[in-house]
């Protein structure tokens, strides 16, 4: 017998050959995970296509099969299909009947009903588990058994995986039936037998489990224990109800991790029962570990005084967290930070506070006992004497960045940092000029050649001595140079240059300045090393930007320059330049310095493009829309008199182009039928834009991003009934921004009802309309939607 092994994928072509009255057997073989097809059992089940409505399962008759064999170290899945005359049922028993229809659907199994042949295709799937039980879970979910393991619930989402199940909220409902038998089951034997966390956490790892069924997994075991939660980004939010608004700037942007954000201390007096369930708390942190959330933040956002029970849930809680963040700690911080001082197995990598008061004396024992990696303090006052934080500071060697911003501390500790310490990574943001002037005293102290990486100072427009540059000149290792909002009164650009001339590995300037010359702004763009250059004027008050790049660094990859006028000539060079994938002018004007060159574009690799409608105005910029075709992020400001530049986005930007922006502009019809294309798009802003003879809901059912945008602001824009039917078609939008004419609400009282989960920043011209009646119509109880 022959046999022809290729890839499932292939079946369609290989389905076209004629094959005759040949007695030919054509296996096609798709093992659809590879790993060791070591086991002890070793099942298989053969099947056939009956039509094109089902397929029937076989297994050769056997005894005293069990509904799973064991625990393994791998699992596999193997399918092999077979065109042939249909094939001997001889000791083979039916055993199950897979149908479109059934509760759980597999685009492997689906995809046999789309040939078209009057062949018999069958074959056989070989497991290292009894496939049959968890087919009958996904055809009637009443066959589940009363007593669960986590090594059945690994058998199950490594079939979804395997199988490619497809994705509806019939998922969501056999994960929820799983836990709740899982969790409310009677046992004798130890619950970490039932359920294993370390070999969850290995297999989600190991066979890389969508984010899909990991947060369907996280979802299922929170609705079983009445926690109301939403997803913001693959972060996770604990509210009160899923109508609740958050904040999503309060979610960690200075760690690696993921987030799990509480943001009300009154949360945890419904969660007490749950949290001091020991079996039910390690489920949820294996989870959590699952879908990469290590970080806390913890937000007072009521700032409520903290409830007893709340400080003593910590003790059980915050330890399988890498990273904590509490904000909003009103009078509250020494009862909190004391307990977490008692905490043994506490191993944090970053801390952050954020509107808080701290005792040094209890903080900063707390801090000496954990190896932080980062620690940032945002708005905090630290009482009592602040000698151990100086001496936490510069003896610590495992810390490799702060951010302090508008923290109430003296800065005696700065020259210790530069001088001893192995910190990398610095950022500072003040609050007063009374800060930066006691900074830079120490700073100008700070003769030493040091380490540092990263460098970024916020001055708030204070004004700082010219000395402070010279100081830079001492950073010769930083890769990272920031330096903003300062006032200077004198010149600064030949400090400044003998600083920067001394970072022989800087790759990332940012920089502020009202008077730079040419010369200096040609150095910033022939500076060997550099990747990215963000340049920013205090003050339009010079004469347009004019640079030559005949000697340019050709390597830059981010241009962004704000505020500032720029030559038609700057614009010509700057599209030379064609390792460029991000190009940002803000705020910034062109002049037409009567340059008779054309454009000669060779950044074809931008996927991310900033510009304002008065540099539109002076350029065509249809050619070069035309010709970015791997745009991800697109910006267009001030638009109104330039329009249908939309219409001629490439359309390699079809698959690529995730983010719109495009505020106080006008869009025509021939816009909408271009925009429709975009197949991937999550973020569309259409702030304070005109529609000519056209409206929003005429981009149509049609229209490619319905299922995958994400956010949409239609703030300042005038839209009708219709319009807002249109919004029930958008099926995973997460933040909403509307203009409502307070008249249209009734109209749509019952129509909102699945956008409940949404976010809404409302902007409402009539004073009658309160927020709260407003709420009333819009806040709809729905079936969420997972």
């Amino acid at each position: 017998m022959k046999k022809i092994f290729i890839n499932f994928w292939d079946l369609i072509k290989l389905l076209q050959i004629n094959i005759g009255k040949l007695s030919l057997t054509i296996f096609i073989l798709s093992i659809l995970t590879p790993l060791n097809f070591s086991a002890a059992h070793k099942f298989v089940f053969k099947f056939e296509r009956n039509g094109n409505s089902e397929i029937i399962f076989y297994s050769e008759i056997q005894k005293n099969i069990t509904i799973f064999e064991g625990k393994n170290e791998e699992y596999y899945l193997s399918v092999l299909y077979c065109l042939d005359s249909k094939q001997s049922k001889t000791c083979l028993n039916s055993i199950f009947t897979y149908k479109k229809e059934n509760f759980i659907g597999f685009e492997v199994l689906n995809k046999l009903f789309n040939f078209d042949t009057s062949e018999s295709l069958n074959g056989k799937i070989e497991c290292n588990f009894n496939l049959l039980y968890f087919l009958s879970l996904t055809k009637d979910i009443s066959e589940l058994s009363e007593k669960i393991n986590s090594n059945q619930l690994i058998i199950l989402l490594f079939i979804f995986k395997s199988l490619k199940a497809i994705k509806n909220k019939n998922i969501f409902e056999l994960l929820q039936r799983i836990f709740f038998n899982l969790i409310n089951q009677r046992i004798d034997e130890p619950r970490s037998e039932i359920f294993n966390s370390e070999e969850i956490n290995k297999f989600l790892t190991r066979y890389k489990i969508g984010f899909y069924f990991k947060k369907n997994l996280l979802s299922a075991f929170l609705k079983n224990l009445m926690v109301e939660h939403v997803f913001y980004d693959e972060n996770l939010v604990w509210v009160k109800d899923t109508k609740e608004i958050f904040d999503p700037q309060q979610l960690n942007e200075h760690v690696l991790y993921k987030n799990l954000l509480i943001n009300d201390f009154e949360i945890f007096d419904s969660f007490e029962m749950f949290i001091h369930n020991h079996f039910s708390l390690n489920i949820f942190q294996a989870l959590l570990n699952g879908i990469g959330i290590e970080s806390l933040i913890i937000n007072n956002s009521r700032s409520n005084q903290i409830h007893r029970s709340f400080s003593s849930l910590l003790k059980n809680f915050v330890s399988g967290f890498k990273s904590l963040k509490f904000s909003n700690l009103t009078g509250s911080t020494e009862t909190i930070l004391r307990k977490l001082n008692e905490i043994p197995n506490l191993n944090l990598e970053f801390f952050s506070m954020r509107k808080s008061t701290a005792d040094s004396n209890i903080f900063f024992s707390l801090l000496r006992k954990q190896r932080l990696k980062g620690l940032v303090l945002d708005n905090v006052t630290i009482t009592s004497d602040t000698t151990e934080f100086f001496d936490y500071l510069t003896s610590n060697r495992t810390l490799e960045y702060i951010f302090f911003k508008d923290i109430e501390i003296t800065f005696y500790w700065w020259i210790s940092i530069v001088k001893k310490s192995t910190m990398a990574r610095i950022i500072l943001s003040f609050d007063s000029p009374f800060k930066v002037n006691k900074f830079i005293d120490q700073f100008t102290m700070s003769s030493y050649k040091n380490n540092i990486l990263h460098l970024d100072i916020w001055f708030n427009f204070f004004k700082i001595p010219k000395e402070f540059f010279d100081f830079l000149w001492y950073f010769r290792c930083l890769k990272t140079l920031k330096i903003f909002g300062y006032k200077v009164d004198e010149n600064i650009e030949s400090r400044l240059y003998r600083a920067i001339e001394n970072m022989n590995a800087l790759k990332n300037l940012g920089i502020e300045y009202s008077d730079f010359s040419d010369e200096i702004y040609n150095y910033f763009f022939e500076k060997q090393g550099l990747s990215i250059l963000h340049i920013k004027n205090s003050f339009s008050n010079q004469k347009a930007l004019n640079i030559s790049l005949f000697n340019a660094n050709l390597l830059f990859t981010q241009i962004i320059l704000e505020n500032i006028d720029i030559s038609l000539n700057t614009i010509f060079e700057l599209f030379k330049l064609e390792n460029l994938e991000v190009l940002e002018l803000r705020l910034s004007k062109l002049s037409d310095n009567g340059s008779s060159e054309s454009l000669n574009l060779k950044s074809r690799n931008i996927d991310s493009l900033s510009l304002n409608g008065i540099v539109l105005n002076s350029l065509n910029f249809i050619d070069i829309f035309n010709k970015l075709n791997c745009l991800k992020t697109l910006q267009l400001f001030e638009c109104r008199k330039f329009p249908c530049y939309l219409a001629n986005l490439g359309f390699g930007c079809n698959l690529t182009l995730k983010t719109l922006c495009y505020k106080n502009g006008v869009l025509h019809k021939e816009d909408l039928d271009r925009l429709k294309l975009l197949a991937v798009l999550e973020k569309l802003d259409f702030y304070k834009c005109e529609f000519i003879e056209c409206s929003f809901g005429e981009l149509g059912n049609d229209c490619r991003f319905l299922g995958s945008l994400k956010s949409l602001d239609l703030s300042n824009i005038n839209i009708n009934i219709q319009d807002l039917k249109y919004l029930l078609n958008f099926k995973h939008l997460k933040n909403l921004g509307l203009f409502f004419n307070y008249l249209h609400l009734q109209g749509v009282k019952f129509n909102l009802g699945r956008l409940a989960r949404i976010h809404f920043s409302l902007k409402n011209r009539n004073i009658k309309a309160k927020p709260k009646n407003l709420k009333r119509y819009l806040y709809e109880n729905s079936i969420e939607e997972i």
